[in-house]
């Protein structure tokens, strides 16, 4: 056949026929040929081995790394070696996400609480306040931990850094607030005990679901399963003076907005000039910071929680972005 007829029935230009037609001629066939350059010091299959290692051991520094590949390698290869491989597989090396540990029930609990919530509409949003402690450190530790994950594994579990509940305190402060309000931020004097617990309610939960919703009867107080929240003198109280609370399930900060209020408020407050260097102070600054937080800021936080469940129910009861 002519490398005009080929082309015509390839629909192919005429050139790059003519051009592989010589090639078959010349060298007796169409593959390509080998370019010249420093051969790969890694096969496809140590390239691929060395992607599963990575996989099995994501916290592992490029150091370790390089000595465990160099075990198995009839020839030694460098750490910047390692380091192309992996990056030419899209493995880079980011600081960890820290979130909450998840055991398997935690997993199917948060599922099944998604899957009941995703349902609601944004209107059945707004009556819910959303309350929680916080504790804020004078100087606050500092300390990373990397791992390897391309760009789209950031809340993979293996990829994140499990953090755990402390008994450590240095001050800590409540507050809550809806679509229609905050109230104001409440020292914690020590460890929140029930009776404390049941102050703050009568001193600055009530008044401000009476004075934001027009009544206990209309709103669904969000908080955690911790101890002081759910103990029997504090579910009689709430009762007694018809708060309705919105069921939970553990190790589920990332269903609750008001951590991202105090994620903000710990920004803020890392931002000031003059960071303060006393207790007091610190506890003045919190509340300075807390009255300057736009109440645009608050509205986006409730109104991403249909967002925050369909991302739950997505990720099968796993960690969120949120």
């Amino acid at each position: 056949m002519t490398n005009r007829f080929i082309a015509s029935r390839m629909e192919l230009p005429l050139s790059m026929v003519a051009t592989i037609a010589a090639r078959v001629r010349r060298e007796g066939t169409a593959a390509r040929r080998r370019r010249a350059g420093r051969p790969r010091f890694l096969s496809a299959r140590e390239g691929r081995h060395l992607q599963l290692l990575v996989y099995r051991h994501r916290t592992w520094s490029l150091d370790q790394l390089t000595a465990e590949v160099n075990r198995f390698m009839t020839h030694k290869i460098c750490s910047l070696t390692v380091r192309r491989y992996l990056h030419r597989a899209f493995l880079l090396n980011y600081v960890a996400v820290s979130k909450p540990y998840l055991r398997s029930h935690h997993v199917s609990q948060r599922l099944r609480w998604a899957r009941d919530k995703v349902s609601w509409q944004l209107s059945r949003w707004e009556d819910v306040a959303f309350s929680d402690e916080s504790t804020f450190t004078v100087r606050p530790e500092r300390g990373e931990a990397r791992v390897w994950r391309r760009s789209h594994e950031r809340y993979l579990p293996a990829c994140l850094r499990p953090s755990f509940k402390s008994g450590r305190l240095s001050l800590s402060v409540w507050a809550a607030f809806s679509a229609r309000g905050r109230t104001p931020l409440v020292l914690v004097n020590g460890r929140l005990k029930k009776f404390q617990y049941m102050d703050i309610i009568h001193e600055h939960l009530l008044p401000f679901i009476e004075d934001k919703h027009c009544g206990t009867g209309k709103v669904l107080l969000l908080e955690d399963n911790c101890g002081p929240h759910r103990v029997l003198p504090v579910d009689k109280y709430m009762a007694l003076h018809g708060v309705q609370r919105l069921n939970w399930t553990p190790q589920s900060p990332d269903m609750n907005a008001i951590q991202n209020l105090w994620a903000m408020l710990e920004a803020r407050l890392r931002d000031r000039p003059q960071p303060p260097t006393t207790l007091d102070g610190l506890f003045d600054a919190l509340c300075e910071e807390w009255a300057r937080l736009p109440d645009s800021y608050l509205s986006a936080l409730w109104r991403s929680m249909p967002d925050r469940v369909t991302a739950l129910v997505n990720a099968r009861g796993h960690s969120t972005k949120y």
